[in-house]
C-alpha cells in the first residue's frame, strides 16, 4: 500500500522553467508597450486616476448615501436568539428531572431484581418511589 513513487522527472525542471521560455516574450511586449504608453501620457493618466478617486468619494458620500443604516437596525434573528435562550432555560430543570428518575429506575429495578430484601432495601425501594412520584407530580403541575 505505501510504496515509494519512482518518478523519471529531471529535478531541476520546474513548471516555470518549462513555462518561461514560452510566455515571457508576450509579457515583454506587454510590459514595453504599457511603458510607452506611460511615458508619453503619464501626466493624463495620473490625472484621470485622481479625477476617478474625487467623483468616487462624492458618489459614495453624496449621491449613493442611504438615509437609513442598516447597522441602525436590531437584527431581526435577535429575538429568535432569546426565545431559545429561555427555551433552553426551562429544559434544563426537565432534563435534571429525566436523570434523576433514570438513576432512581436503575436503583429501583437493582433492588426488585433481589429475591430478598433487607431492611435498608426496603427503605430505599419506598424513598426511591416517592422520589419518583414528586418529581412525576413536578412533570404534571408544570405542563
Amino acid at each position: 500500500m505505501f510504496q515509494k513513487i519512482r518518478s523519471n522527472r529531471d529535478p531541476e525542471k520546474t513548471i516555470w522553467s518549462e513555462v518561461h521560455p514560452i510566455v515571457s516574450p508576450y509579457f515583454s511586449k506587454a510590459n514595453a508597450g504599457f511603458s510607452s504608453i506611460l511615458k508619453k501620457e503619464g501626466k493624463v493618466i495620473y490625472a484621470g486616476m485622481i479625477v476617478l478617486i474625487i467623483v468616487s468619494a462624492v458618489l459614495s458620500f453624496f449621491v449613493l448615501d442611504t438615509p437609513d443604516n442598516p447597522l441602525d437596525k436590531p437584527l431581526p434573528s435577535a429575538t429568535g436568539v432569546q426565545n431559545l435562550h429561555q427555551r433552553e432555560e426551562s429544559l434544563l430543570p426537565k432534563i435534571d428531572m429525566l436523570q434523576s428518575t433514570l438513576m432512581l429506575r436503575k436503583s429501583i429495578d437493582s433492588l426488585l431484581s433481589k429475591k430478598v430484601l433487607t431492611h435498608q432495601d426496603s427503605l430505599s425501594l419506598v424513598s426511591a418511589i416517592t422520589k419518583l412520584e414528586a418529581i412525576e407530580k413536578q412533570l404534571n403541575l408544570k405542563k
